[in-house]
């Protein structure tokens, strides 16, 4: 398998923007938004965190009139070409842009029936804090949608990738994407990594054989077990209503009811002693004989395990 190497988290030189946007992603960003669609229901308020020069949300916007998208990215330069774009598709009123950083931006907690994010994970050196906050702004019952590109497992692989998709590309382009590709994470890295979120490994599926697609359904009550900057070697997931409700059910009950203490059998020396009592005012109440019952037992077990 090759050895994962960075690129620069942020594209934001005037020349990179361009390049990007030049780039022929229309057919992967059409299928991005008809993989998302098939999951359904209907987006209505959707963030794109990554956007680039918001080539995606345009397409989501044109194949479904009736969602908004807020799109953020931390690249200004990228920023100003997708209000370009965005502009020129007469999208203004349903595509807002907002600068801000993948890994912890100003959006309100839980407000997004879907977020969608396409090749940003490969950016980040630790994408942990990005899922964080991807995982933070879906709502319950939401959808998040991630998918990026799968580093391949040798040189002649990346080879053949990089021949099959960007062949007319320019020089730069080319090695663009073959940075990005020895930047990706591996499928098993990808499904270790949202694991860490509560999303089962099944999540996270290889899609076409250069991309991996994280598709998770938020819990529709879900409550957060762990507080947040969790290490994703510990668990942090969701709870769904039913449990919850039986843990407070069992709360409540050994609020109300106290601890319900298991019966106790008179011991052998217990009856025989109650056996000699005379039966009027001197023989114990059955009150009585179970608290001497009782103590008797706690004296035996302290006995033994003296």
């Amino acid at each position: 398998m090759l050895t994962r190497v960075l690129e620069p988290e942020v594209m934001d030189t005037a020349e990179e923007a361009a390049e990007y946007d030049a780039m022929g992603h229309d057919e992967v960003n059409r299928r991005f938004c008809d993989d998302l669609l098939r999951l359904g229901p209907e987006p209505r308020r959707v963030v794109d965190v990554g956007t680039g020069t918001a080539r995606i949300p345009l397409v989501l916007c044109e194949l479904h009139p009736r969602c908004t998208v807020v799109a953020t990215d931390l690249a200004e330069h990228m920023l100003a070409l997708a209000e370009r774009n965005v502009r020129a598709a007469a999208m203004s009123d349903r595509i807002s842009l907002v600068r801000g950083d993948a890994k912890g931006s100003a959006l309100p907690r839980r407000a997004f029936d879907v977020v969608m994010s396409n090749s940003i994970v490969h950016h980040i050196p630790d994408p942990r804090a990005l899922f964080e906050e991807l995982f933070g702004l879906v709502a319950p019952g939401g959808l998040l949608f991630v998918r990026d590109l799968e580093r391949p497992r040798d040189e002649e692989t990346m080879a053949k990738l990089v021949a099959t998709y960007a062949a007319s590309d320019t020089p730069r382009q080319r090695a663009l994407f073959a940075d990005s590709l020895r930047a990706a994470f591996t499928l098993e890295e990808a499904q270790a990594l949202v694991a860490g979120f509560g999303a089962p490994a099944s999540a996270v599926t290889r899609t076409s054989d250069r991309h991996w697609t994280l598709a998770y359904r938020a819990e529709p009550w879900g409550v957060s077990l762990s507080p947040p900057g969790m290490n994703p070697d510990e668990s942090r997931g969701t709870e769904s209503l039913v449990s919850l409700l039986r843990r407070l059910l069992a709360l409540w009950a050994g609020a109300a009811g106290g601890e319900r203490k298991p019966k106790t059998r008179p011991s052998a020396r217990d009856r025989a002693r109650e056996r000699a009592l005379p039966r009027g005012r001197g023989r114990p109440s059955s009150r009585r004989r179970a608290t001497r019952t009782a103590a008797s037992h706690t004296l035996s077990a302290g006995a033994k395990t003296g």
